[in-house]
């Protein structure tokens, strides 16, 4: 396995390789060429190279179904739901396809196997501004679909917004809490 190298930022650096590609060279040859995936740490110390470390190590584990992915998530949704579109409700698809246009935007020229849980949660806090929780939940149950169906081995630990409870004192004044 690749070790992690100390970068004179004081970072931690791990390569990997990836794959070979052949390039034209001005004289007509080819040559090959090594591709390799960088994986950094700014944690100081031991614990930043084996952060490094462990970061490479699972990408290598998952190289093989991580490339096989080249989808973004918009084309991703696209698919979803037209796969879908037969045993699900009509309202439903109009629901998914409304989203598509209009939720999540920051994620949808994104490579799925790209997507990171920090830009998920980026995306799921710009929603929360200014739609409801239960719509940020469903928004996100969308995407937590369409992520389980083509990158099943990525786990979402998104916080959410909280619901609100609705209490009622009398049937005509119901007060609201968080």
């Amino acid at each position: 396995m690749a070790t992690a190298k100390k970068l004179p930022s004081g970072s931690w650096r791990c390569q990997v390789y990836s794959h070979t590609q052949e390039i034209l060279q001005e004289n007509g040859a080819k040559k090959k060429k090594r591709i390799y995936k960088s994986f950094t740490s700014d944690i100081p110390g031991p614990k930043g190279k084996r952060d490094a470390e462990k970061q490479a190590a699972d990408w290598a584990a998952n190289k093989e179904t991580i490339s096989k992915c080249k989808l973004t998530y918009g084309e991703a949704l696209d698919r979803y739901i037209e796969a879908r579109s037969s045993v699900l409700s009509p309202g439903t698809i109009r629901e998914y396809k409304r989203s598509r246009k209009s939720d999540l935007q920051g994620l949808m020229d994104k490579i799925i196997s790209e997507i990171t849980q920090e830009q998920i949660q980026i995306e799921i806090n710009k929603e929360a501004l200014t739609h409801s929780p239960k719509s940020v939940r469903n928004m996100h149950g969308l995407l937590s679909a369409v992520l389980a169906s083509y990158r099943p081995e990525f786990v979402l630990r998104t916080a959410l917004p909280k619901k609100y409870v609705q209490l009622y004192i009398s049937p005509q004044k119901p007060i609201y809490e968080i």
